[in-house]
């Protein structure tokens, strides 16, 4: 049987720890307060049923009742039939009451005779191990409260001077604990996670930032490139069309010292010069447009 209890501590519960300070309290002063808090407790009887165990024992007797002319039907009593399982039921119905009465929630899952409670306090889940001794006297009821591996339990049985149902009150002190050293770790925890998440978002981002940069300056480098390698034909077309001209001017003074000049071709090789020359073409307006959008602030003379 699985008992698991849900829910936040309500205003005024003895296990709240609202106070910034309380929260920084040592468990041990923590403790002292919880038991001075609650008082003495008392076990609930079974005439009072959480509905869970209400639900449980209904449900145990169909079991019963389907099982009884079977050889197995020692094995499906209901827990109210022997006195050993009436204790601990009872047990884990007070221990269900009680967590409700500070607020909390409860159910039960049942895995046959195994009984396992679970107890939430505060959002923190501890469990609960009512069971009874395999080694030792027979009639010998434990309690046993683990942390999960991040608080330390608690056990508490029965001795020749006191039962466990007198440990009550210790039993929910403890549990209120656990719950306290358990979402204190979760806090610590979240905390740290927290903290991970918003360094990995960071790095993340100079990461991200990195490489928009480099793929900024590559980019740069390539537009660089490009109006360099525009610049260099323009120049070079340049200094063509320069020697066109000349070569024109060459043959005009040629042609008329022997008194014959080919206008139409001077006419296309003019025209041809003309072409190549960016000053004509419109070749050096480009360049210079396109310097003046792409080029960085600083060759632009910007501050």
């Amino acid at each position: 049987m699985v008992v698991r209890l849900s829910g936040d501590l309500p205003d005024g519960s003895p296990f709240r720890t609202d106070d910034d300070h309380e929260e920084q309290t040592d468990i041990g002063l923590l403790t002292a307060r919880f038991r001075a808090r609650i008082g003495a407790v008392q076990l609930p009887t079974l005439r009072t049923l959480h509905p869970e165990v209400r639900t449980l024992i209904a449900r145990a007797e169909r079991l019963e009742a389907r099982w009884s002319s079977s050889s197995f039907a020692s094995e499906y009593l209901s827990p109210l039939k022997t006195p050993r399982e009436r204790r601990r039921l009872q047990f884990i119905n007070g221990l269900l009451l009680i967590a409700e009465q500070f607020g909390q929630g409860g159910y039960l899952r049942t895995e046959h005779r195994n009984i396992r409670t679970h107890l939430t306090f505060g959002g923190a889940t501890v469990e609960c191990r009512v069971e009874y001794e395999t080694s030792g006297a027979p009639d010998t009821l434990s309690v046993k409260l683990h942390g999960s591996d991040v608080a330390r339990g608690a056990e508490f049985s029965d001795t020749k001077g006191s039962r466990v149902e007198d440990q009550l009150g210790d039993i929910v002190v403890e549990v209120a604990r656990i719950g306290v050293d358990i979402r204190r770790w979760l806090d610590r925890y979240d905390a740290q996670l927290r903290e991970r998440l918003a360094q990995e978002a960071d790095e993340r981002k100079q990461q991200e930032d990195l490489a928009a940069a480099a793929a900024a300056e590559r980019e740069q480098r390539q537009v660089a490139q490009r109006r360099l390698t525009f610049l260099l034909r323009a120049a070079n077309n340049m200094t063509r069309a320069a020697s066109i001209r000349n070569m024109v001017a060459s043959v005009q003074g040629f042609a008329r010292q022997q008194g014959s000049l080919g206008e139409d071709w001077v006419k296309w090789a003019l025209a041809a010069a003309d072409s190549v020359d960016p000053t004509k073409n419109g070749d050096l307006e480009t360049s210079i447009r396109d310097h003046a959008s792409i080029a960085p602030r600083s060759d632009r003379g910007e501050q």
